[in-house]
């Protein structure tokens, strides 16, 4: 609705969501009546935090799904997610943002939240380096700035980096020379790693991911891990503008909706809200999905460490915060005849419990047994094997517990559930724990409505997804797979093949003459090596931009479950969108189309 109408029957359909007819110069024969819907207020606001190695592709899935699952619970029907940009079939022959459309953002409440890592340019890192020994010379070690640890390459032309931007450690870039989510190896399972150097992958693991066609997760040297605290702040920021800045809005129903790496970035934004120089009221409600955080201290982490590893009880009292950071100051939402009377939720749902439940102050940790890269042995992570009972009573009464099952209704009613035993592997080697199957964990998660939704797991693509195609090319040069070897007759004028019995390489010289050769006959290629022999030249070429993005198109993958529960729709529909935080949202300027000037900022 437009904000300039003076009508005050329409500011109070707005807020109410309700219908109005409008009296117009008609002719006589029509209805002078004109039926106009009007948007009711936004129930509160979602943050969505994407994982590592992450352009945030399970954006628009979750948008729709929270959009259609919030206007199934609050009875309304005017929540819409906008438009994104996704791959539009499992096997599409174009690169997909994955981002909202700034001109079609739909009315929902939804801010998509993007983090990573970017290198400087090399001179900057130089200088730097030098900026660095200087201070260390002058103050010693305690006082110098620690330097940029990395650079980016501008590889975009160049076929030793398999026509991708890298940087000096070999991890893919974008075009604007950043990975969104940072790179695979430098997820963490405690908060305190994310002040560390980079992960150190080394035997085992780094053999494994080089296995097989798919080189996506091929695990390079990594930088420094700080840009995922710089993440958090960023994060913390945002919920202060919200919490802080705006006293209109400190009162709004704040939810994160986070995934794998995320999960521990939007733990830490809370405590930098809550411990900072004016200590805020954090985050309403968490919502974790496949969370790596673990309680546990595995040894193949520990080996892959640069210091000392956080302990169990650490990592235990740090689960403990923030549950009791979130519970202790729960601020509680409307009561369902507020909401009613607002214009949040319809009438018709205020007796029903499910619909209208008091989501604040609460942490839900969503855990997939299924899930194969948290289960990693490295990892063993509470978004794979839950909670134990000891340690989530402890975390009461803000943790929820939902399990992600195969097969497993999600309507089920909460209490204690066996874990199964679920012996399966990802690559076929010993690279992750079994489940702990015969352990028990609490699902102790609030009643969901019976909307006949059983979880499955994905049934996926057995190809490469388009954001990755990148990656599997940029990795392929790394580890020498770029490469072409023919036969070929010699297209030089006036070369004759060599006597048989005798080859010769030719020179850097000579290559740069067969390159232009092959140019004139419209093949543009540049040269790795050539041998001259009998019966003309035996040629090693690197692959064109279009050869490596064909063949990453057609690159067998497995899935690793790690996203089954935000890739589902249906999860964010029935499961998601019923345990969010509801009833206050002043950000949102529901008389403006675009939201207003501030929710443009959040935006931002």
């Amino acid at each position: 609705m437009k904000d300039w109408h003076p009508n005050p029957r329409i500011r109070e359909a707005m807020r109410n969501g309700d219908r109005i007819a409008i009296c117009t110069s008609v002719p006589k024969c029509a209805n002078p009546e004109q039926i106009v819907e009007c948007a009711g207020p936004m129930p509160g606001v979602v943050i969505l935090v994407h994982g590592v190695n992450d352009v945030g592709e399970a954006y628009a899935t979750q948008a729709k799904g929270l959009c259609e699952g919030l206007n199934q619970r609050l009875g309304r029907t005017d929540l819409t997610p906008g438009n994104w940009d996704v791959a539009r079939a499992c096997r599409d022959n174009r690169v997909a943002s994955y981002e909202r459309r700034a001109d079609q953002q739909g009315y929902n409440p939804i801010i998509p939240f993007y983090w990573g890592y970017r290198p400087v340019d090399k001179a900057t890192y130089e200088a730097d380096r030098a900026r660095y020994r200087e201070e260390l010379a002058r103050r010693g070690a305690a006082g110098a700035d620690a330097p940029y640890d990395a650079y980016y390459i501008d590889g975009k032309s160049d076929p030793r980096r398999g026509f991708e931007n890298v940087d000096c450690f070999d991890n893919r870039l974008d075009e604007h020379f950043a990975k969104n989510g940072g790179v695979f190896a430098n997820a963490t399972t405690s908060l305190i790693d994310m002040w560390g150097p980079g992960g150190d992958i080394f035997g085992l693991a780094r053999w494994i991911s080089s296995m097989g066609q798919d080189l996506s997760h091929t695990i390079p040297d990594a930088p420094h891990r700080i840009y995922m605290v710089n993440a958090a702040q960023r994060l913390a920021n945002l919920i202060l503008m919200i919490r802080r800045d705006n006293e209109t809005t400190k009162n709004d129903s704040i939810n994160i909706v986070a995934h794998s790496q995320g999960t521990l970035i939007a733990m830490l934004a809370n405590f930098l809200v809550a411990n900072g120089a004016r200590p805020t009221r954090p985050a309403d409600c968490l919502i974790l999905n496949h969370s790596p955080y673990s309680l546990e201290t595995p040894s193949l982490e520990a080996m892959q460490s640069h210091g000392p590893q956080q302990s169990r009880r650490a990592r235990t009292e740090t689960l403990v915060n923030i549950c009791q950071l979130i519970g202790t100051h729960r601020k509680p939402g409307p009561t369902p005849e507020t909401l009613a009377c607002s214009g949040v939720a319809a009438q018709r749902i205020v007796g029903t419990a499910t619909h209208v439940r008091d989501n604040h102050g609460k942490v839900f940790n969503y855990f997939c047994p299924h899930d194969q890269t948290v289960s990693l042995r490295n990892v063993q992570g509470m978004g794979w094997q839950g909670v134990p009972p000891a340690v989530a009573a402890r975390c009461a009464p803000a943790l929820a517990q939902r399990i992600f099952l195969d097969g497993r209704a999600m309507h089920s009613p909460p209490g204690p559930i066996t874990l199964p035993d679920l012996k399966r592997t990802w690559l076929g080697v010993a690279s992750n724990s079994d489940v702990p199957d015969g352990q028990v964990r609490d699902i102790n998660a609030p009643a969901l409505p019976d909307l006949g939704y059983t979880f499955a797991l994905p049934a996926g693509c057995d190809t490469l997804g388009s954001s990755d195609w990148g990656v599997q090319s940029a990795a392929a040069a790394v580890e020498g797979e770029n490469h072409v070897q023919f036969q070929s007759t010699d297209p030089r004028p006036g070369v004759r093949p060599l006597p048989r019995g005798y080859q010769q390489e030719l020179l850097r010289t000579e290559l740069a003459e067969l390159e232009a050769a092959f140019a004139a006959r419209g093949e543009h290629w540049t040269l790795v090596r050539a041998t001259a022999n009998s019966e003309g030249l035996f040629v090693t070429r690197y692959m064109t931009p279009e050869e490596l993005r064909e063949r990453a198109r057609d690159t067998s993958t497995t899935t690793s479950n790690h996203s089954a529960i935000v890739l589902d729709e249906a999860a964010s529909r029935c499961a998601t969108a019923f345990d969010l935080a509801v009833g206050r949202c002043r950000s949102y300027d529901t008389g403006k189309l675009d939201g207003g000037a501030f929710w443009q900022k959040l935006l931002r």
